[in-house]
């Protein structure tokens, strides 16, 4: 009986098979771990832009505190004059085309009534640079450019494309709490006292910087705490 080995052919073949297995085999893990690293980036860029909305709404949320909201109630219920508050309002800013919104709120400790660079707040959007910013300082209530401004996401990440700020106020008379001086107003500028209640609804589109085919968007609503008061009792 003869002993046969393995002819040049079979193991041609059995090696050409197994080359082609180990690039299928290669070919997927590849794959597998580009969509990985796709999948974890569209994660990032979801997270980004909800950790920054979280921190805008969080934020907005404190606009127009006063420290001494309470003692201007009580002098108003004895018939005091109450001073205006001084954080109250919000206001956009459109300088060198960039979409901004500004706000400001209390942090003193002892209330002082005046409202301090460091007590100013808000955000924009850089079209040009694709830059999404927050304001940890300003020189007046609207924005501006030579504000002290934060990068709110990483510019090396995304590249913001949109942001929509639509600012939705509600006003309700307080003619009726005037007590005897509710009469009619007449001509009286700022008469009748109104309660203006805010809601601040944002918009924001975001795209990957190395792929723009990734994007996200996303919308958040925000009701401001403090309502303003504006306006005096008839004469």
């Amino acid at each position: 009986m003869r002993c046969r080995g393995v002819a040049l052919v079979e193991l041609m073949l059995a090696c050409a098979l197994a080359v082609a297995l180990g690039g299928a085999a290669l070919h997927l893990v590849v794959a597998q771990i580009d969509e990985q690293r796709r999948l974890q980036r569209s994660i990032r860029i979801e997270q980004e832009l909800r950790a920054a909305a979280d921190l805008i709404v969080r934020d907005l949320r404190r606009a127009g505190y006063r420290g001494d909201a309470a003692t201007a109630v009580l002098r108003a219920a004895d018939g005091q004059a109450v001073p205006p508050n001084p954080y109250a309002g919000l206001e956009r800013g459109l300088e060198a085309g960039a979409i901004a919104l500004g706000h400001a709120y209390s942090r003193d400790l002892s209330e002082d009534g005046q409202v301090a660079n460091h007590e100013r707040f808000g955000l924009q959007w850089l079209p040009a640079e694709g830059l999404l910013e927050w304001r940890l300082s300003g020189s007046a209530l609207q924005p501006a450019a030579r504000d002290h401004w934060q990068a709110l996401v990483d510019p090396a990440l995304l590249q913001v494309t949109a942001l929509t700020i639509d600012l939705i106020e509600e006003r309700h008379s307080l003619l009726a709490l005037c007590g005897a001086a509710s009469g009619a107003c007449a001509s009286q500028a700022g008469c009748p006292p109104e309660r203006i209640r805010r809601m601040v609804r944002l918009r924001i589109e975001a795209r990957d910087r190395q792929d723009a085919r990734r994007s996200h968007q996303l919308e958040s609503r925000v009701g401001l705490r403090n309502d303003e008061v504006r306006g005096a009792c008839p004469a």
